[in-house]
């Protein structure tokens, strides 16, 4: 039986994780944290998840380390598996992720959560880093401020 999965991706501060929360609370939903459910636990002593840069170098070192990246999809696999439906996971950063989980279950469904940068920032305002975190989740070129 296939399961019903909703995923949320977006930019960092866009709302994914009170989306998540949200249908988990009122709608029944069993919710999966990528970087807490699956990518700490992941990670060893010395890595540390104290600001968005940390979070990203983690998450960057699982897609390049092949035994990382099997045990990565071995725990979000078995906590799907784990949980009642309905599933909500939170939050994709890679396209990798996303196609991992459509090859898997044909009932696993995208959804991109928009805010605009000033709202994100307000909201994560209390996050160091959040500027270069921003540019390096789409991309760009970053220069660290000397």
């Amino acid at each position: 039986m296939s399961k019903f999965i909703i995923g949320l991706t977006g930019s960092l501060g866009s709302g994914c994780t009170t989306i998540a929360k949200h249908l988990e609370k009122e709608h029944g939903y069993n919710r999966i944290s990528i970087s807490q459910d699956i990518l700490k636990p992941l990670a060893q002593k010395d890595d540390q998840f104290d600001s968005i840069e940390e979070k990203q170098n983690f998450g960057n070192k699982v897609r390049e380390n092949n035994e990382l990246r099997k045990d990565y999809k071995t725990k979000l696999l078995g906590l799907i598996e784990n949980k009642n439906e309905p599933i909500v996971i939170e939050c994709f950063r890679n396209p990798i992720e996303i196609d991992m989980l459509r090859n898997e279950y044909s009932h696993f469904y995208l959804l991109a959560v928009y805010a605009p940068k000033e709202e994100r920032q307000r909201r994560k305002n209390s996050e160091k880093g959040f500027e270069l975190a921003d540019k390096r989740d789409k991309g760009e070129k970053m220069c660290k401020p000397s």
